[in-house]
């Protein structure tokens, strides 16, 4: 009833283009001073304030921070070294990574207030550890440390660092690459008697395969993981290609495919909190793009969406890859190369207006807005194939992934008045 008396008014009165989201913004990050113009971004803060990564300064490859259009190096070790940040916490106050020296790697744990801190070995004969990501509150950090048997996927947690194991029948190796908000679950690659496999650890079940998609050499990694870590995606190898993939409990491994005019290939880097939104890349080498899934839309390309549905100049830029996204899938990092051809990371932050309801930001929530809100409008559901997390997600008022008659009551509420 709602949803029929919603496009019945709007309709009656004009007809609208795509909803919008309201609005989006291109922010290039730079880089750190004193090397070759040189940035790549390997996560983003929950919250998409934060954005963390490697750069090359006067001292060579060096971690950073970037925050607030500022970003800092977090040190290079002496000797003939290198660093770079991995991971980031949910609030991006706690940093993970590691330093190279040499051969060796040393993870590493990096506060303001304390600076980095190395978090230990696997085994002391084979002192190298890798950190790749953290937990949402900065108390769990995951990666690989190298043992006698090979390589081992491991957890830190209150300063104690633990051996997943590895899957059954391969060689022994396994790399933990993210973990849950809440560092109860881990994903990664691991070696098993088919091949590389991707995997799901939790305490309760230890390391179990992931299998992969079919019509290929058997061959699948896990590199994200959603909030509760019931949605993981990564890569497999499948019938067309590299493909990227999203993982459920209730429908196992879905191929995202690839984006047309181009090699077949993709791989998917990053997921929001509720595993709605995924980002990565598709095609190889000049075709590269970045991409952005959603279930309503599938696969879009980044740059064509920010400049057809957004109306975004990128000035020249080609974005290459897009590497995170943040927990409500409206900020997401990546890698591009400049209008000087320089490769440098950069951010896409989608707005909402305030009210959010104002969906044209023109000052007032008209029947214009009471259009768009129509286009958006779902009803109450698990049905995400309805829901575009993008363009509408702004409508979604209690985060409940629908738009619905608690989004319309709050709406309505605004109707008719002018934005603050």
């Amino acid at each position: 009833m709602y949803r029929k008396t919603i496009a019945a008014i709007a309709l009656a009165f004009l007809v609208v283009d795509e909803a919008s989201a309201s609005s989006a913004e291109f922010l290039p990050l730079g880089d750190l001073e004193g090397g070759n113009h040189y940035s790549y971004p390997w996560d983003v803060s929950a919250d998409g304030r934060v954005v963390v990564g490697q750069s090359v300064a006067s001292n060579g490859y060096e971690a950073f921070r970037w925050e607030d259009g500022a970003m800092i190096g977090l040190g290079v070790p002496d000797g003939p070294a290198s660093s770079s940040a991995r991971g980031v916490s949910g609030d991006g106050a706690v940093v993970v990574g590691n330093d190279q020296v040499g051969n060796y790697s040393e993870a590493f744990r990096w506060t303001e207030a304390g600076g980095k801190v190395y978090i230990g070995h696997l085994d002391e004969l084979q002192p190298a550890t890798h950190a790749y990501a953290v937990s949402d509150d900065g108390t769990v950090i995951v990666g690989r440390g190298e043992v006698s048997e090979g390589a081992e996927a491991f957890i830190w947690q209150n300063g104690v660092i633990t051996g997943l194991g590895d899957l059954d029948g391969g060689d022994y190796v396994s790399e933990a690459m993210a973990v849950s908000s809440n560092g109860q679950v881990v994903v990664g690659i691991g070696r098993s008697a088919n091949g590389t496999e991707a995997f799901k650890w939790t305490a309760g079940e230890g390391m179990v395969g992931l299998g992969d998609l079919p019509g290929s050499i058997f061959s699948s990694r896990a590199l994200t993981v959603s909030c509760d870590g019931n949605v993981i995606a990564g890569w497999s190898s499948a019938t067309p290609g590299t493909e990227a993939f999203r993982w459920t409990s209730d429908g196992g491994m879905v191929g995202l495919g690839a984006l047309p005019d181009g090699n077949f290939s993709s791989i998917a880097n990053g997921t929001s909190a509720d595993g709605t939104v995924i980002v990565g890349r598709s095609g190889v080498s000049s075709n590269r793009r970045a991409f952005v899934w959603d279930p309503v839309n599938d696969l879009r390309d980044l740059a064509a969406l920010l400049s057809d549905e957004f109306g975004v100049d990128l000035g020249g830029w080609q974005l290459r890859e897009a590497t995170a996204v943040s927990a409500n899938g409206r900020n997401i990092v990546g890698y591009g190369f400049n209008p000087e051809g320089d490769t440098e990371a950069w951010l896409v932050r989608f707005t909402c207006a305030d009210p959010a309801a104002d969906m044209d930001e023109d000052g007032d929530v008209d029947l214009r807005d009471y259009a768009t809100f129509s286009h958006c409008f779902t009803g109450t559901g698990d049905d995400l194939a309805r829901f575009d997390p993008i363009l509408c997600g702004c409508l979604d008022t209690d985060l409940d992934n629908d738009i619905d008659v608690d989004d319309f009551q709050e709406f309505h509420a605004v109707l008719g008045g002018l934005a603050p």
